[in-house]
């Protein structure tokens, strides 16, 4: 019996569905543009700990000066962008302080989110259950009699997914397999905050560890990939090979900004015989669907687009994947 592949993609605006404290790209800037200096807070947390890392004020505040013009002249700003530009022979003598000091500051920001997810505990309607439950009622841990398999790329740095997976109560009796499974169907194609500390006895990082450990992030920092030096990314290579694979050919995209550079990476351009179903999340904003819908329709112009909430988007495409077999 030949397994039928199921293939999701997911963005940033997944984890934010799950936690409202999960910031998208240009939100995320934000926040490490205003605590590099603390030029909007009374509390130096992050400036702190990378003063203790040897990361001088004056370095940090050219940092953040070169930010804010990069912000005023980019389109859709992002962390990874500002590495792209701040990567040029211009820049050449800060640019290796720079990245360091990004993803400082991405590491210590991600980890505090987990913790909020942590300390406010998942919802009943969260899309993760909806995952689990496809996991669960299509038997994917028993591979000899699996009818289909569902393979999930991530643009997350967080461990969200691994972490509710494995302690679902769907899985309570089965933490080997769903071990095994997580280990073997989640690409997280930018890296991810290390592994959890039941997926590895060194350097890893439990869900929700405070982020006050500056040594240990420094140490684990290059775990986090840019976008500007992973053009050649071996992860996304074999995330594309999935996709290009996929026995149901049908994927299912959300939480996703479509973000050129990322779809170049997946070839989903090229993907002419496969159906892909890209959900835009409900807004009130009119331009902003308009915009997000151009995006897709020039990556993919015979894209089917969704406007649902994360859990429900999942309910279709999921349902969709075994009815059409």
């Amino acid at each position: 019996m030949k397994t039928k592949q199921v293939v999701l993609i997911i963005g940033a605006g997944a984890s934010r569905d799950l936690h409202e404290q999960f910031a998208l790209g240009g939100e995320l800037l934000k926040q490490i543009l205003d605590r590099l200096t603390d030029r909007t807070s009374d509390t130096p947390y992050l400036s702190n700990l990378l003063d203790k890392l040897g990361y001088s004020k004056d370095l940090r505040e050219e940092l953040v000066s070169r930010l804010d013009n990069y912000k005023i002249t980019s389109e859709s700003p992002s962390i990874d962008g500002f590495i792209e530009v701040s990567s040029s022979p211009k820049f050449k003598e800060k640019a290796v302080s720079f990245t360091e000091i990004a993803k400082f500051a991405i590491m210590f920001h991600i980890l505090g989110y987990e913790g909020r997810l942590k300390n406010s505990s998942l919802k009943d309607n969260a899309w993760i259950h909806e995952v689990a439950k496809f996991i669960d009622e299509n038997k994917i841990l028993e591979n000899a009699h699996a009818s289909y398999d569902l393979k999930i790329i991530t643009f997350n740095y967080d461990r969200t997914i691994e972490h509710y997976l494995y302690n679902h109560d769907r899985f309570k009796n089965n933490k080997k397999s769903i071990k095994a499974y997580i280990k073997k169907s989640i690409i997280h194609v930018y890296g991810k905050t290390g592994d959890l500390d039941w997926q590895s006895s060194k350097d890893s990082f439990e869900f929700g560890e405070q982020n006050d450990r500056y040594q240990k992030i420094y140490d684990r920092k290059n775990a986090i990939k840019l976008m500007s030096t992973e053009r050649s990314n071996k992860i996304a290579k074999k995330a594309a090979k999935w996709i290009k694979h996929c026995s149901t050919k049908m994927i299912g995209i959300f939480g996703f900004s479509f973000d050129p550079i990322n779809c170049e990476l997946l070839s989903l351009k090229n993907l002419n015989d496969i159906e892909v179903i890209a959900n835009i999340y409900p807004s009130t904003d009119n331009k902003v669907q308009k915009e997000m819908e151009c995006k897709i329709r020039t990556v993919k112009k015979d894209a089917e687009l969704t406007s649902l909430s994360c859990t429900e988007f999942l309910k279709d495409i999921l349902n969709r994947a075994v009815v059409k077999e």
